[in-house]
């Protein structure tokens, strides 16, 4: 019985996920052994007739990018939401997972390259020249290697904008937090500046792997760092900083929790990608304490913890770990009838060249920081601008693989793997994105089972994912 739909079980209930419309339903002990059996009787064909929908292969034949070509066209003419700066190559850490270590294949390394402002100038103009007039949120971000290294060119680049445009922009910078002395903070507090900030837990789970170009830990100086920044201006630390967190092989998720607990701040959390590296190993076979972190999630949403912003503590990581994949399930398409077509229109991605831009220090575009120096997915240049043909052909080529992997998948209207998950560096490759896709239904079948155990006891639990919590 080749029907759409996934069958699951939390502690006291069973239930199927159907494909075809997006619903999740209770079902008894005995539907679920006869559809796992495999068995076609007289219930299964009277149940089939009751829910048609529900019981049928997708319909899906053909993946195709959600968007025309005219709308693409018209997005990257006048709806860019933001830039990011890669505004140098250099890094004075030496992280021994980073993907720029040489330890992986047919990435950069870290070099001495740094953005000139006459390239950071003419891609500033780009960006206001083609930047949404509709969207609120309008960003410039600044990335590196360590971008402070290059932190004479973002005070330029900032106040050239200022002096060119009277939109509302905002700046983020992505940071090691090494180098913040007194004059960088003022600078970043007087322009309100939001701060990322990586760090990977306490002092012996951070130091393990992020450490200087002579291998010396970095913790103490991140955290002197912090404390200075609560000194020069309270406000800032509280409203415009954050944290990265790279979860590696051997993270004990409860530490961690009880770390970030500790610190009161909001983290962006991202598993370490093992894949193209003999190094690294993967986060979901070595990691600790993942049911404790699922449960304390539970508990946030039990408690409505998160329905107010400022009565996050306490609940702030669990919520970074879980959440993500809960929110992008809860907020998926549901109906009654086929949500699927048959020539489907895939349209969780984001356009290429509208959505964001990433220009190299060599003024290079490419669709994200992701995707830095992935040359074969470049799409123009601060000289010649966004090559529609460029976008086209990797869209094209990404949604082949899609069509090879994914007309049959029940999570195909959920599921949001993007470029990066098909690409080496070097070319698109479809044993990465069988990997990804993988840990992506793991994920996905994980999360409705967290999902389903936080509605059986509160309907109402999941209602702030509704808002607008980006």
């Amino acid at each position: 019985m080749n029907y759409n739909i996934l069958d699951f079980k939390t502690d006291g209930k069973n239930y199927l996920y159907s494909g075809n419309t997006g619903q999740i339903a209770e079902i008894s002990q005995e539907l679920k052994d006869l559809l796992n059996r495999d068995i076609r009787n007289d219930k299964i064909i009277k149940i089939q007739k009751t829910n048609p929908v529900i019981f049928s292969p997708s319909p899906v034949r053909i993946i195709k990018f959600g968007y025309s070509k005219d709308f693409i066209k018209e997005q990257i003419e006048h709806g860019l939401k933001q830039m990011t700066l890669g505004v140098t190559n250099q890094c004075n850490l030496r992280c021994k997972y980073c993907v720029y270590s040489g330890n992986f294949k047919n990435f950069r390394t870290h070099s001495n390259k740094c953005m000139s402002l006459e390239i950071a100038v003419k891609s500033i103009d780009f960006f206001l020249k083609h930047i949404s007039k509709t969207e609120n949120y309008k960003f410039l971000t600044f990335y590196g290697g360590e971008p402070l290294l290059n932190f004479d060119l973002i005070s330029q680049v900032i106040n050239y904008v200022k002096s060119k445009s009277n939109a509302n922009i905002y700046y983020s910078i992505t940071t090691n937090g090494t180098l913040l002395d007194e004059e960088k903070i003022n600078f970043l507090s007087k322009n309100k500046i939001f701060l990322m900030i990586s760090l990977d837990g306490d002092k012996t789970v951070h130091d393990k792997n992020r450490v200087s170009f002579f291998g010396e830990p970095t913790f103490d100086i991140i955290m002197h760092n912090l404390e200075k920044i609560k000194e020069i201006d309270a406000n800032y630390y509280k409203y415009y900083l954050i944290f990265s967190t790279t979860l590696t092989e051997s993270c004990d998720y409860q530490q961690l929790d009880l770390f970030f607990s500790r610190l009161k701040k909001s983290c962006k959390v991202s598993g370490v990608l093992a894949y193209g590296s003999k190094n690294i190993r993967s986060l979901d076979k070595h990691s600790k304490n993942r049911k404790y972190i699922v449960d304390r999630f539970i508990e946030g949403c039990l408690r409505h913890r998160y329905d107010r912003i400022d009565d996050y503590d306490g609940y702030i990581f669990p919520l970074n770990v879980v959440g993500t994949i809960i929110k992008l399930i809860h907020k998926r398409r549901v109906s009654n009838n086929f949500l699927l077509e048959k020539n489907y229109l895939f349209k969780n991605h984001c356009i290429p060249g509208a959505t964001k831009i990433f220009v190299s220090p060599e003024g290079n575009f490419f669709p994200c920081e992701k995707l830095d120096a992935h040359n074969h997915l470049m799409i123009g240049n601060i000289n010649e601008g966004i090559k529609l043909k460029n976008i086209e052909n990797m869209l094209n080529k990404f949604m082949s693989i899609k069509n090879k992997y994914c007309t049959n998948c029940p999570f195909l209207d959920i599921c949001n793997l993007c470029l990066q998950s098909a690409s080496d560096g070097e070319k698109f490759d479809t044993k990465k994105f069988e990997l990804f896709c993988y840990y992506a239904k793991h994920d996905i079948e994980n999360g409705l089972k967290i999902y389903s155990r936080i509605l059986e006891k509160d309907e109402n639990a999941l209602n702030f994912l509704l808002l607008n919590q980006d």
